[in-house]
């Protein structure tokens, strides 16, 4: 399977850990370096800021949250040496060089990447970034808008004696940029009668989880009306389709209805919340389907799928998308 078939997206960089080592005043800019630590590296991302920072003589942190807000990523939590957390490579090519520093943070992998390339006179000939990794599979490939690298990553790290990465080096990220999946991961809506509050007992469940590769689209789905009277989960994999630029054209295999659902995906985002709109493309009996026509499904706060359904669904998922 290609790296590109990512197995989770980016959820790691938004579970809230409580800020290290600051100061009630050095709190105002959480996720930068604090005056009193050295910045390895800095620089937006969206409407967010990622940090590097070098804490005394051998303790190396991750931030990374809004500028002014607590951090939604802060690694490691505690006081520790970096060589116990951090780890460093680089990979040298014709056009320059570009150096990382890694760490594992759960079942994901960070790679912090700074390119420089040779002889580079122009703005925005270098660059820097995250990578995100599951499983040795690309979850998200972020860039810097603008970054402020105090010294070479090779300069700091040779310094510290970090180890080289166990993880390998991802490809060069400019020459060979990767495209963030918009679709892979699990997505939920909760449908409720009109003036009614979000009751389990008053409303049905739909969720979703997707896989994609090359423009191929593969997944499962699960809804359960109100109460868990009735379900609907088809045989992985109910959902196969093809993707072009933020929209794909699926085919939803119900497990109660004889016959394929043809739907439409729209990927948008409305600030920093991310939605998936299905929309059915003909109309279809929903009592015997059990699916909606029409609605919008966000990312979910905690895994939807059992891990052994999840795990079934990869698996018919990759074995699809790999031919």
């Amino acid at each position: 399977m290609a790296n590109s078939f990512a197995i989770a997206q980016f959820a790691a960089l938004v579970a809230l850990l409580p800020c290290v080592g600051l100061s009630a005043q050095e709190t105002l800019a959480p996720a930068e370096c604090a005056a009193s630590e050295e910045v390895i590296l800095t620089c937006t991302i969206g409407i967010k800021t990622m940090s590097l920072c070098k804490t005394g003589a051998d303790e190396i942190h991750y931030r990374f949250g809004k500028h002014g807000r607590a951090p939604d990523l802060v690694y490691p939590e505690d006081s520790r040496r970096a060589t116990d957390s951090f780890f460093w490579d680089s990979n040298s090519y014709a056009k320059g060089v570009s150096q990382y520093v890694t760490f594992r943070n759960g079942d994901y992998v960070y790679v912090v990447y700074n390119v420089q390339k040779a002889f580079s006179v122009v703005a925005g000939d270098t660059g820097a970034g995250v990578f995100v990794l599951r499983n040795g599979l690309l979850s998200a490939n972020l860039h810097c808008m603008e970054q402020r690298p105090a010294q070479t990553l090779h300069e700091t790290f040779s310094k510290l004696g970090l180890a080289r990465s166990p993880f390998g080096v991802p490809p060069n990220p400019y020459d060979q940029p990767l495209r963030l999946p918009l679709f892979e991961g699990e997505w939920e809506a909760t449908l409720c009668p009109e003036g009614v509050g979000i009751m389990p007992e008053q409303c049905s469940h739909f969720a979703i989880s997707l896989f994609e590769n090359q423009g191929q689209l593969c997944g499962v789905h699960s809804f359960a009306a109100p109460g868990a009277g009735r379900v609907d989960e088809g045989i992985p994999p109910s959902i196969v389709g093809r993707i072009a630029a933020n929209r794909a054209e699926i085919v939803v295999t119900s497990g109660r209805a004889p016959a394929s659902i043809r739907v439409n995906l729209e990927r948008y985002a409305d600030g920093d919340a991310d939605f998936v709109h299905w929309k059915a493309r003909e109309p279809y009996n929903v009592s015997d389907a059990l699916l909606p026509v029409n609605v919008s499904l966000t990312r979910p706060t905690t895994a939807t799928f059992s891990l052994e359904y999840a795990s079934r669904a990869r698996d018919a998922c990759e074995s699809r998308l790999s031919h």
